[in-house]
């Protein structure tokens, strides 16, 4: 048998094909109840989704100037999707969660 390296084109391509052919599996469902299926899986958990975002801020010479942590959660009322966690490595303070909210508006 030749070595890989020395196979032509049409070869690879008909190997590529057999294994395609005979390595696939056959799909449970079909393709329209399968995207179905996904869409309501997708809708289902779309309000439980959230995050945590770091943003850090440099000075002009490349200085860590700041770093805040932010939760975002989309199933909390519209003034408490975003909460300011940390602020600059230490927890954030009553005061500073409130002066971040006011930025926000």
């Amino acid at each position: 048998m030749q070595p890989l390296r020395n196979l032509s084109a049409r070869s690879f391509l008909f190997l590529f094909w057999v294994t395609l052919t005979f390595a696939a599996p056959e799909p449970s469902a079909p393709p329209a109840e399968l995207l179905a299926r996904a869409i309501d899986s997708f809708q289902t958990g779309e309000g439980r989704w959230a995050s945590v975002r770091t943003t850090s801020e440099f000075s002009r010479k490349g200085d860590l100037k700041s770093t805040e942590v932010v939760r975002y959660d989309p199933s909390q009322p519209w003034d408490e999707r975003e909460i300011l966690l940390t602020l600059d490595g230490d927890p954030a303070t009553e005061k500073q969660q409130r002066a971040f909210q006011r930025e926000r508006e």
